[in-house]
């Protein structure tokens, strides 16, 4: 499963590549990310209806024109941010959030901390990459990047892996305070691209999938993926990073580039 992913695609510009109708100010201004990790808080969209009455976006959201071929451009959708690792609204702390940044689909149904945000609050998790780490022996890992192209010979583009989210109030739902936004990635079997170094992977929907992810039901009709099924590995390129990325204290543009010993010295392993 994914310890880290990256997006250094503007959050607007992916806003409009989807449809989503708005975006949060502060989502907006946020700038490239190359290792996030869990307990950063980072754009996620979800869908307005299901919300379910209980609507906390402030009025600093702006609108973003749509093109009618974008994905989300029928279903009513915004950006904003929220933080990685999953707090569920029931919590009475919010440390099970460093442990929640990813739940399985086979069984998500059934844990107590994923049960409620996957049946009532799902969202999209925009990305241009993830990170593995693959075993090279002697206790050794390489950081491997993933990323995902939009067809067999094409370069990567920025996509959307499946998620919930929840809301967790610190002092109670029925006392005043702040208000914590979290969520989870949904994870699945690894792929053949995948599977030498990793049991799972994200979940990564096609654009077609985004809308019904977001209405809170699984896609139908005909050559619809069955769910949990893992995307195409030829549509994965995937390629060795510097250990840099093992510390999420670097951010920046190199943590995203294929390794090459004339610019980063000797291979070195976390």
């Amino acid at each position: 499963m994914p310890a880290r992913y990256f997006l250094a695609t503007s959050p607007v510009a992916v806003s409009e590549l989807l449809g989503v109708a708005e975006i949060g100010a502060d989502a907006a201004t946020i700038g490239p990310r190359y290792n996030i990790a869990p307990g950063q808080r980072v754009p996620v969209v979800r869908g307005v209806e299901g919300l379910r009455g209980d609507d906390t976006r402030n009025d600093d959201r702006i609108a973003l024109g749509s093109s009618p071929a974008r994905p989300l451009a029928r279903t009513p959708a915004y950006m904003s941010l929220a933080r990685w690792g999953l707090i569920p609204g029931w919590s009475a702390s919010d440390d099970i959030g460093v442990t929640v940044s990813c739940l399985s689909l086979e069984s998500i149904g059934q844990r107590p901390a994923g049960r409620d945000a996957f049946a009532r609050r799902r969202c999209l998790v925009p990305a241009d990459g993830f990170f593995e780490w693959k075993a090279t022996g002697h206790g050794r890992r390489q950081p491997m990047c993933v990323r995902v192209r939009s067809g067999v010979a094409a370069g990567p583009v920025p996509f959307a892996m499946a998620g919930v989210w929840d809301r967790w109030y610190p002092r109670g739902e029925d006392q005043p305070g702040p208000v914590v936004e979290t969520f989870a990635i949904i994870t699945v079997p690894a792929n053949e691209a995948l599977r030498e170094f990793a049991e799972r992977m994200p979940m990564i929907l096609r654009p077609e999938e985004y809308a019904a992810w977001l209405a809170l039901s699984e896609a139908s009709g005909d050559g619809a993926r069955a769910p949990g099924r893992p995307c195409d590995p030829d549509l994965l390129e995937v390629y060795p990073v510097s250990a840099m990325v093992s510390s999420p204290r670097n951010d920046s543009p190199r943590c995203i580039e294929p390794w090459d010993e004339a610019a980063f010295g000797p291979l070195s392993f976390s």
